[in-house]
């Protein structure tokens, strides 16, 4: 296998990890809500037909118990995931690099804070999911037991309140997962350019069904390690940047990768200098200078064949 070679193997690997470790951590967080479901139905059918205020008191106690468990159990599960998908993030810089024959050392100078920082907000977002619901189902409780709503539709009621917890929580859960390993990536991409001249990263869409098209356009876009992306007129670091809006950054799948001498850029070979770090295109099956079409974008050079150059660089 050749260097090239193997450093496409490895970031194929590379990239495969963090959406399984979503994927994962959402249905482990899932598992954990079914559980409380259904034991808060359970209660809800024995204890509804008894009206008396001390059944009201008890039954909300219970259903808060439920919830505020499956919380913590939630917080837990993805603070655990970010800090797997932090390890997964400077892996994301270093594995292929190293795949591609060229060493780096990556991860001394990250500080711990930005994880830490990613995890409290996630325990806090599943947190206020959680009591948004406990809200909710204290109106419907209150409602059947002095009469206004059937037990039958309670019941129902908040089996489907339990469900915005889910959705929320798997928004949370890929959203900042995902967060915490694009900061990683960018941290280690700097640390990383320190000791590669001219280090390049490159925005990969994800493989939604139904992406952003901004983030289609800005597919293949190339920049310097410590320079940001431009995708929907937004300046990113990298994808998921908290700094960028939200409609711009939540359950985006986007990645950022390191850019090595001979991997591809659509019909073309990237070539890196070793020596200055300069970037250049080798144009491959006979393309004409003319197919290298500064200043398109990606649905252009899609809908004409054509590969994506922005300010001479691809």
């Amino acid at each position: 296998m050749t260097p090239i070679e193997a450093y496409r193997a490895e970031l194929r690997r590379q990239l495969a990890a963090l959406p399984r470790l979503q994927r994962e951590t959402i249905e482990q967080v899932v598992t954990e809500l079914e559980r409380a479901r259904t034991a808060i139905v359970a209660e809800l059918q024995s204890e509804l037909s008894d009206a008396r205020r001390t059944a009201r008191t008890r039954l909300l106690a219970e259903i808060e118990r439920q919830i505020m468990a499956w919380s913590s159990a939630a917080a837990q599960i993805a603070t655990l995931a970010a800090g797997v998908a932090w390890e997964a993030g400077m892996a994301m810089v270093s594995a292929p690099l190293a795949a591609a024959g060229i060493g780096v050392t990556v991860g001394t100078r990250i500080n711990p804070r930005a994880l830490a920082s990613v995890q409290q907000l996630l325990t806090d977002r599943i947190a206020d999911a959680g009591r948004q619901a406990i809200a909710r189902i204290n109106t419907v409780i209150t409602q059947s037991l002095i009469g206004t709503t059937a037990q039958s539709d309670a019941i129902s009621q908040v089996a489907e309140i339990l469900g915005s917890p889910r959705r929320r929580a798997q928004t949370i859960i890929f959203t900042e997962v995902g967060r915490a390993h694009s900061m990683a990536t960018h941290a280690a991409m700097i640390e990383a350019a320190d000791q590669v001249p001219g280090l390049r990263k490159r925005w990969m869409k994800s493989g939604k069904i139904h992406p952003r098209r901004d983030h289609v356009r800005a597919h293949n876009q190339i920049q310097l390690a410590g320079e940001p992306f431009l995708v929907a007129g937004e300046k990113l670091m990298f994808p998921r940047d908290p700094n960028g809006s939200a409609g711009n950054t939540i359950n985006c799948g986007c990645m950022s990768i390191p850019v090595v001498d001979g991997s591809t850029l659509g019909a073309s070979t990237v070539r890196i200098d070793r020596a200055t770090g300069d970037l250049s295109l080798e144009r491959r099956e006979g393309l004409t200078p003319a197919e290298l079409a500064v200043g398109a974008t990606l649905d252009d050079a899609e809908q004409a064949g054509l590969i994506v150059v922005r300010d001479g660089v691809p």
